[in-house]
């Protein structure tokens, strides 16, 4: 009755349904659903919190480097960017975890769907992760410099544009 079995679960049902259903070629039909329902794992909340810490710093110390390349005044002091005339945080839910999975799972879909194989599936797939944690420094910084940022269309907008181009590299 535990909530955090019930997709591993699902995941090994699936498995040995396809496996009664059409022995081995079933379990290859259904491998990438099956595998995808990983991302639905629950993390636990002590690694979860220490991951969100790592991307919450990571995060603000991109955006201070960028902010920093483009002559703009500020002082990056752990989670928070300080200007002249605000101070900003990165809190958990602009860490770029969820960034990061949305991307790995477009990585994982578009290799399947393009039809990569080995090397090529492996990179594309490996780079998701970095290049949406990159990515979202940047959606940092624009968020700082947009004056209209705190509008809740705003930001969405630019969460949408920064998955897309995140597709697109």
């Amino acid at each position: 009755a535990s909530p955090d079995l019930l997709v591993p679960s699902l995941m090994l049902n699936g498995a040995a349904i396809a496996w009664l259903w059409r022995g081995g070629r079933g379990v290859l039909t259904v491998a990438l659903p099956v595998a995808f329902l990983g991302f639905a794992i629950p993390v636990p909340a002590p690694l979860l919190n220490e991951i969100l810490f790592w991307l919450q710093i990571g995060t603000t110390e991109i955006a201070g480097f960028f902010l920093y390349g483009l002559g703009i005044p500020h002082f990056v002091a752990g989670e928070q960017i300080q200007r002249t005339t605000a101070t900003f945080s990165v809190i958990e839910s602009c860490s770029g975890l969820r960034s990061i999975e949305i991307l790995t799972m477009m990585a994982v879909l578009m290799a399947d769907l393009f039809r990569r194989r080995g090397l090529h599936a492996v990179l594309v797939v490996v780079a998701a992760p970095p290049v949406a944690f990159l990515l979202n420094g940047v959606r940092a910084v624009l968020l700082i410099l947009n004056p209209l940022s705190e509008v809740a269309s705003v930001h969405n907008l630019q969460g949408v544009a920064i998955l897309l181009g995140g597709l697109v590299v």
